[in-house]
Parts: structure tokens; sequence; C-alpha cells
């Protein structure tokens, strides 16, 4: 199997939780398939290099001016577009998968010039982090959201209550959307030895020391 992943974040661009769900994902989806990943360039990042098995193809966003966040994701996704035709030129993708509304106009654009069948992760809508649609700019990338929802074969959410709003805000059949929710990979929080110099500033020995964030 060969799958082309769409995502505007993917390390080092940082910008949210999306770049580690999407590192981590396509790491461990391309231990079963063929993984490729297009997303954005960045400072200092490779335009095409391999990690954990995946192969990232990052594209040159279009440098003309933008007026605001809205008109760039634009210019990215005509640029996503332009990288995600090169590769599937050079040989059939079994499947598309795009992360959010930021990339749904080169996933869709995708689908329709190549016949390749569509997923999408909806990881958020602009209705839940505006507590509702209440500017023309913001009913843009709703309606976004919504077209990529009807044009996907199938949604993933990464839990219940995103289920029930993606559902609820634009009409979706539940059997339409799989909930796969978020994993750790435990190996990654297990110090590999214990600097005791720095312990032994904030306990003593026999003590347990706890770290609370919030």
């Amino acid at each position: 199997m060969k799958a082309l992943m769409l995502s505007w974040e993917y390390p080092p661009r940082k910008v949210g939780g999306l770049a580690t769900h999407v590192y981590e994902l396509s790491k461990a989806l391309a231990e079963r398939v063929e993984m490729h990943v297009v997303t954005c360039n960045f400072p200092g990042a490779l335009e095409l290099e391999r990690v954990g098995g995946a192969i990232v193809h990052r594209a040159n966003v279009y440098s003309a001016p933008s007026p605001d966040f809205l008109t760039w994701a634009m210019l990215m996704n005509a640029s996503l577009l332009r990288a995600g035709c090169e590769l599937a030129a050079g040989g059939r993708f079994d499947m598309i998968h795009c992360h959010d509304w930021l990339v749904a106009q080169a996933g869709i654009a995708l689908k329709h010039a190549t016949g390749m069948p569509l997923v999408a992760t909806i990881h958020s809508t602009e209705s839940g982090r505006r507590h509702g649609i209440h500017t023309d700019y913001q009913r843009v990338i709703h309606e976004i959201e919504g077209w990529l929802t009807y044009e996907a074969s199938r949604i993933v959410c990464c839990s219940w209550s995103m289920v029930n709003e993606v559902a609820g805000l634009f009409n979706v059949p539940r059997d339409k959307i799989w909930m796969i929710p978020n994993g750790v990979d435990p190996e990654t929080y297990r110090p590999s030895a214990i600097d005791q110099p720095l312990r032994d500033k904030y306990a003593d020995p026999s003590e347990k020391i706890v770290l609370y964030v919030g």
C-alpha cells in the first residue's frame, strides 16, 4: 500500500499538536505501508528526507504577499497540490490523507485529479475554536471544513466529543466517521538514566518526585 499524507505542520514546523500527531502517525504507518508526507517548507529543513521510514517532501510555498492567514493558506494549498501532483505522476497512490481545513483544497483537488480516495482527520473545528461562527472570515473556514467532510470517503476524529461535533455541524453520517484516539509511545518518556546530581537538587534519595503541569 502507498499513502500520501498532507499536513501544514510537520517538525520542525510546530504550531500546535498537529505536527507531533502527523510525525508519530506517519512514522508508525511507515512500518506497514509506503508513506509519503507532503508539507510546507521551513527554514533550515530539508526539502526531501526520510524520517522514521516516512518520506517527507517539503514544498516551497509561493511567497506572494498575504494580507491574512487565510490568503497564505490558499497559496500553501497551491504549492502542496503541485507537489502532490508531481508525486502522483511518478506512481499511483492508494489513498490521500489530509489533516484539517488547512490542506483541504489540495487534498480535494488531488482526489478528483487522480481518482484516489480521500481520508480526512478533523482535529478541531472553527466553530469549536471560536464558540460559534461570528464573522465572514470564520464562515469561510467553516465552509471549507464542511466541504472537506463531504468530499472525504472517511473522516477520522480523535475523541467521541469531536465525532459528535463534526456530525452535528456538518450533518455527517455517523458510519462515515472513525474515532481513533491519540496514543503515547511510553519509550519517549522513559528516561535512559537518572541524572542524580539534578535529582539531588530537589529531593532526598528516599523521596519521590511528582511533576505537575497545569
